[in-house]
């Protein structure tokens, strides 16, 4: 297997769009560990993500946790950060959109949904 360096998920410059699906959860054929306050993914295709941004790694924690909805992300920036709505919207879109195209995270069409 050759070797990959870590991809910081949150400081990708030019998200990929299509986070269709009003749920978001995490894939589940990734594989993730929170180490030191970081968090390290492993996904299907072997390629390796290194999150370190407090904000990044709260929102994939809470993903870890539970689906949750673009909008409910953001409000949770909301609260315990100092952004106002739309820049936490914006910026989280932005994220999930990120997380779906390195097949982190999938949109789903409710908590329930398993079908992706």
């Amino acid at each position: 297997m050759p070797h990959r360096e870590p991809h910081d998920v949150a400081a990708q410059a030019d998200p990929p769009a299509g986070v269709a699906g009003p749920w978001l959860r995490l894939h589940p054929r990734a594989a993730w560990r929170s180490v030191g306050g970081e968090i390290f993914v492993i996904t299907a295709d072997r390629a390796f993500h290194r999150v370190a941004v407090p904000t990044a790694v709260d929102l994939i924690e809470q993903l870890a946790a539970a689906p949750a909805r673009v909008d409910a992300l953001a409000d949770r920036l909301v609260r315990d950060y100092e952004v106002d709505r739309a820049t936490a919207l914006r910026d989280v879109v932005t994220f999930a959109e990120c997380l779906v195209a390195k097949h982190i995270a999938v949109p789903v069409d409710s908590p329930a949904d398993t079908s992706r």
